[in-house]
């Protein structure tokens, strides 16, 4: 799945505005960062809406991850991507595998 193109897809429009909407969070500056007494309180509000920001990036990255096992699963339209998120979930299949990540690692790892 491609979300850096800019098509017509419900999905990559949203990722593209969570991007963006890191991005403003991220360069406005911070009242906290020159009084850090404050970092508790938020005052801006700059740490409540950066969070909801990274909530729905991992929802977007989940839903990816749960299409691919899905697709996995079913055998029927599955399409070999060779793709990161491919080898991970090949990795986690093999028996001998030492290198074994959760679902929550695999997003996380994502982000």
């Amino acid at each position: 799945m491609d979300l850096a193109h800019s098509t017509p897809d419900e999905k990559s429009q949203e990722f593209k505005n969570i991007i963006w909407g890191i991005m403003e969070e991220a360069g406005k500056p911070n009242i906290s960062d020159f009084f850090p007494i404050l970092s508790p309180l938020d005052p801006q509000g700059l740490y409540g809406r950066m969070t909801n920001h990274m909530k729905k990036l991992c929802e977007i990255f989940d839903g990816i991850i749960e299409d691919r096992i899905c697709s996995r699963a079913s055998k029927v339209d599955y399409e070999v991507c060779n793709d990161v998120l491919d080898s991970l979930l090949n990795n986690n299949n093999i028996e001998e595998s030492t290198f074994e990540l959760s679902r929550n690692e695999m997003v996380h790892l994502f982000l």
